[in-house]
Parts: structure tokens; sequence; C-alpha cells
């Protein structure tokens, strides 16, 4: 269902739009376990479905981690689903390296 502020910009229901999706990746007990965003973004891209509307990923080190964010496409202005949170808990259980990090 189109918002109204999409109705007063002409946009059809059919229209795409982009969302951004963020999330925050904790390393075991706070430290850096050894996993570079550059790595973690080369696993993500490894694992991601067509399903997952994933267009574009990036990770940047933080304190306890890693921030991750990724622009999904959504048909409509349908509120961005699962994609990024799914996608990373694929990519956690089938990567040893990733086995003790979490999602917060």
């Amino acid at each position: 269902m189109l918002s109204r502020a999409g109705k007063r910009l002409g946009l059809d229901e059919g229209a795409f739009f982009m969302h951004l999706v963020m999330l925050s990746l904790v390393a075991p007990d706070g430290g850096e376990a050894g996993v570079s965003p550059e790595v973690l973004v080369d696993l993500l891209w490894v694992h991601t479905h067509p399903a997952d509307r994933i267009e574009h990923l990036r990770a940047i080190r933080a304190a306890r981690g890693i921030d991750v964010s990724a622009f999904s496409a959504r048909a409509g202005q349908a509120a961005p689903d699962e994609g990024l949170k799914n996608l990373v808990q694929r990519a956690i259980a089938a990567t040893p390296m990733l086995s003790r990090w979490r999602i917060q």
C-alpha cells in the first residue's frame, strides 16, 4: 500500500524504494576476533540469496565488533523485511570464524 507521501509524489504501487538497514555484530568477548570489515562483507556476499533483496553492503569496525549496513530494494513502500538479519544469521551459522559472533 502506497503511503500518503508516495501518493502526493505521484508514485505508483509498483515503484521500488531503497531502504537502509543497519545492525551490529558483536565479537566474542567484545574483542576483534580476527575478522576485518572487508572480510565480513565478502562472507556476507557469499551467503546472500536473491530473496534477501540486498543491493549494497558496507561494514565498519565498531567498539565491540562490526557495524553492518545494507540497502535493500523493496517494491512499493513496504517496510524492509528481515533480509539483512537473515543473511547475517546464515553467514554466522555457515562460517566457523563467525560462530561465536552475535547480532545486537
